[in-house]
């Protein structure tokens, strides 16, 4: 599924206030963690379909691994971004 970039600031939101509110374990998140975002999304983009199991799971994975390229890239010696290209 391709998310628009509105859902996917919505999502990013939704996350902050779910953390906010205290909803984190020492490990990750509570249990119960994606459907209370669902909840969110729902508030936040009115008739949307998006659920917790597949799209907000599978969004949050697919950003975890994009964050470990990334970080994992910023580690490497010679590693600058070139604005240019911005």
């Amino acid at each position: 599924m391709l998310w628009t970039v509105k859902e996917e600031e919505a999502l990013l939101g939704c996350i902050l206030d779910v953390i906010c509110d205290k909803y984190q374990a020492d490990n990750g998140f509570k249990a119960g963690y994606f459907v209370l975002i669902e909840k969110e999304l729902q508030k936040a983009l009115p008739g949307t379909t998006l659920k917790a199991q597949p799209n907000i799971e599978s969004k949050m994975k697919n950003w975890k691994e994009k964050y470990g390229i990334i970080a994992n890239a910023i580690k490497l010696s010679g590693f600058a971004w070139n604005h240019a290209c911005d």
